[in-house]
């Protein structure tokens, strides 16, 4: 009884990395960094927004590798990047007194 409580806990922490993943990068990264680039963060913010879209991007290939929890780390930084990235164009892109285009 004990082996078959053991087995069915494994199989669903197993499930745990693929449902976070998901959750995290392929619904809120992607979010944020389509936002960044709305935001026209490629000009105003390209250190920010390059070091999301990369990070989004191994993200991906570590997640085809089934590498989960490398794959989380990576979706949290295009997360955080991606939002970092969005926040600095807004505020350039705010101030009157210099050209952006």
């Amino acid at each position: 009884m004990l082996r078959r409580g053991l087995v069915i806990a494994a199989l669903v922490c197993a499930g745990c990395g693929p449902i976070e993943y998901v959750s995290q990068v392929t619904v809120q990264a992607q979010h944020v960094v389509n936002r960044a680039r709305d935001a026209r963060a490629e000009e105003l913010a390209p250190y920010e927004y390059t070091v999301a879209v990369e990070s989004l991007h191994k993200s991906r290939e570590l997640a085809g590798q089934a590498r989960w929890e490398d794959a989380l780390r990576f979706g949290q930084d295009a997360l955080k990047y991606g939002r970092d990235a969005e926040t600095r164009a807004r505020a350039v892109a705010a101030r009157p007194e210099e050209k952006h285009d």
